[in-house]
């Protein structure tokens, strides 16, 4: 019984914020792929793309 109501406001609780965030998830993708561009480009002068991408995951 506690448990069936717990995960009725986990999953109300998961869309709400995924719509809420929809936007701003969409905005933060683009922002990371920018980032992340960078991050590979600037890591690859240094040669050390390996450790970059180990870090990242």
């Amino acid at each position: 019984m506690h448990n069936k109501g717990r995960r009725k406001t986990l999953n109300a609780r998961i869309r709400g914020v995924g719509n809420r965030n929809l936007e701003s998830s969409s905005a933060n993708v683009l922002q990371a792929a920018k980032a992340d561009a960078l991050l590979t480009s600037s890591v690859a002068s240094n040669g050390q793309a390996r450790v970059g991408e180990s870090k990242r995951n």
